[in-house]
């Protein structure tokens, strides 16, 4: 029996839309995930499911953090002692029945403690600073701009005036009285003074 090149297309068509209809496949994402998993999904064929159900798993990061108190020793973690502060980080993961996991760091393991020592002070608002001892300081000070060190002022006959740096002038003064410091006049020197030539 011969068939029409219109009726073979027909018919290879409507097998097609058939088959197609048959072997459709879909992937449907459940209302309801598995526990323990961010969303599930199910491949169907022709309506039915085929094969396993497809879990995402929830992603590994941090769902929550708070600052948390010690309140009772060795509670969350042994070694805890009671008003130590602590962070409590809760993490998603999938793991048996359960569905996240806590995580608990000490603050004070954050933080590495530093003290005032020598020439060190530690102030109120928590900054160091260099440490003058004021009796002694000779000019030395402290500024917004650094460590500095003021010259020495003159005094009046030993009243007045402070201690400091020495300028340029009177290094260069100073230097003149070491130069000079071991000449020495003798008796017959002074004595010429006061003869008249």
């Amino acid at each position: 029996m011969a068939v029409s090149k219109a009726t073979l297309l027909a018919t290879l068509k409507k097998f097609r839309q058939t088959s197609d209809t048959r072997y459709a496949v879909t992937v449907e994402k459940l209302e309801t995930a598995t526990e323990g998993y961010a969303h599930s999904y199910a491949v169907k064929q022709n309506g039915v499911q085929v094969g396993a159900t497809i879990n995402i798993p929830k992603d590994f990061l941090v769902k929550s953090a708070t600052v948390e108190t010690v309140a009772t020793a060795d509670t969350p973690v042994a070694g805890y002692t009671v008003g130590q502060k602590y962070l409590d980080f809760v993490v998603n993961t999938v793991d048996g029945d359960a569905t996240a996991q806590h995580i608990y760091l000490l603050v004070d393991e954050l933080v590495d403690v530093y003290k005032a020592g020598n020439g060190i002070e530690l102030g109120a608002n928590n900054t160091f600073s260099v440490k003058i001892d004021a009796t002694n300081a000779n000019g030395l000070s402290v500024s917004a701009n650094g460590v500095g060190l003021g010259l020495a002022t003159a005094s009046a006959q030993g009243v007045g005036g402070s201690n400091g740096a020495m300028s340029a002038v009177d290094k260069e003064n100073l230097d003149g009285l070491v130069a000079n410091a071991n000449e020495t006049i003798t008796d017959a020197e002074i004595a010429g003074i006061f003869v008249d030539e």
